[in-house]
């Protein structure tokens, strides 16, 4: 399955007759906005904008009884009702407006066609504030809300075919607390290329992993990157399934401190939620085997030459991540690049990671597991004592966007989603009596 909700979605265009109205919700003016959008909007014909303007104007401004009655009309003359109302929670999510997230879910009747999807909104707010307990629970019902209306929303493809796929897997990879074991069993042994500890002069290694199709293809351009760093890094890159082509490039790029490789066999070879996964299930090992900072990326990036403000804005931190713009909790911690301090509390934390993914893997993969991992492993590590709890830094907040320091390479979406062997599924999901999905691939 492959599931794409787009980031940082605007529910506007640039039609000039919008603009007052849209001037006016930016200064929150919402009941102004509301008399000037009910002419356009109100009727069965409306177009799209000024409908899903009226619907972010009364969430607002809490008018439940409204609202629905909107959502309603709006079912019965396009079908489309409910992922509209989908994108318009989505987008208060990603602009923080908890406060109107909240107020909507409190409105929604447990009967209401659309409990399901208020539910799932409640969750992902409840995740912004790595609530783990909470998140899993209203993520789950609002699987189960919105699958018992399904066949209500049948028309509306864009809903089912996308959107409740998308909230059952983010119901499947989010687990409750308890999942977590106290005491994460040792990291798999990796076989280094002399097995002794190694001496590192650079001021930390970044580590990337990926399967042997992969390495070969996006490996040279990831290293002339690495090359061109200042001060000099050390690249630990751990290749799955090495090809004749990946040996060779592992051979010629030894031998010096800038590239250290380590591999393994997996019988799987087109288990690409594994090769994702695999970088954090070595973390430990690599920052034991180095005694040095961990900066954790992709292999199919370029890092830019000067990564100083990244490690300058972890500062006092333990663990350094930029948060995607994406509300859902899978997409809260951006996996392409994070950075861990070599302590004991950074330890601890990737131990509850690993134990998360190699838990959640027996169950199904998903290509977001790893992200989801860090996220429910953050959540249980803030609860603990100040002595053992990982200290955490939104970079995103220091430094912007993380593109500016890890541009992507310039390869379309298509063939990288080959290269990983990712291919798409039918999605089946069952609700059990606790509410828990289980997820089947066709």
């Amino acid at each position: 399955m492959s599931v794409i909700i787009q980031e940082g979605t605007e529910l506007h265009s640039a039609s000039k007759p919008l603009d007052k109205i849209r001037s006016l919700m930016d200064a929150a003016a919402y009941g102004d906005a509301v008399d000037l959008l009910l002419p356009l909007a109100g009727a069965d014909d409306a177009p799209d904008e000024p409908w899903r303007l009226l619907l972010l104007c009364l969430l607002h401004l809490g008018r439940a009884e409204r609202t629905f009655s909107l959502l309603g009309q709006r079912h019965r003359s396009h079908k489309d009702a409910a992922s509209l109302l989908f994108l318009a929670l989505n987008h208060l999510l990603e602009k923080k407006q908890y406060d109107v997230i909240k107020a909507f879910y409190q409105s929604t009747a447990e009967d209401s066609a659309f409990r399901g999807i208020s539910e799932y909104a409640e969750g992902c707010r409840l995740a912004s504030g790595f609530d783990l307990e909470g998140a899993s629970f209203h993520l789950r019902r609002g699987l189960k809300f919105a699958m018992q209306t399904q066949d209500m929303f049948a028309d509306d493809t864009v809903f089912i075919t996308n959107y409740l796929a998308y909230m059952a897997n983010q119901a499947w990879l989010l687990e409750p607390p308890g999942f977590l074991s106290s005491q994460p069993p040792p990291p798999q042994t990796l076989v280094m290329d002399d097995g002794k500890r190694k001496t590192c002069p650079a001021p930390l290694v970044i580590l990337a992993a990926c399967n042997g199709i992969y390495f070969d293809k996006y490996f040279p351009r990831f290293a002339a990157a690495v090359q061109n760093m200042e001060p000099a890094i050390t690249a630990h890159i751990h290749v799955i399934n090495a090809t004749g082509e990946s040996l060779g490039l592992m051979a010629a790029f030894s031998g010096g401190d800038r590239f250290r490789f380590s591999d393994e066999e997996n019988k799987d070879d087109h288990n690409a939620t594994y090769f994702a996964c695999s970088r954090f299930l070595i973390s430990e090992r690599i920052m034991e085997f180095y005694g040095k900072d961990l900066l954790v990326t992709d292999i199919d990036t370029c890092p830019a030459s000067d990564i100083s403000p990244v490690c300058n804005a972890v500062a006092d931190a333990d663990i350094a991540y930029f948060q995607m713009p994406g509300p859902a909790p899978s997409l809260l911690f951006h996996a392409a690049m994070l950075y861990f301090r070599n302590n004991e509390r950074t330890r601890r934390f990737l131990a509850l990671s690993r134990d998360y993914i190699v838990r959640k893997f027996k169950e199904h993969d998903s290509w977001m597991l790893d992200q989801a991992a860090l996220f429910a492993a953050a959540c249980v590590s803030k609860a603990w004592p100040d002595d053992k709890a990982a200290r955490f830094v939104d970079l995103r907040e220091r430094l912007g966007d993380i593109e500016r320091y890890l541009p992507v390479q310039n390869i379309p979406l298509d063939c990288k989603m080959r290269d990983r062997h990712l291919f798409d599924g039918s999605l089946n999901v069952e609700v059990d009596i606790n509410g828990k999905p289980h997820i089947f691939i066709a």
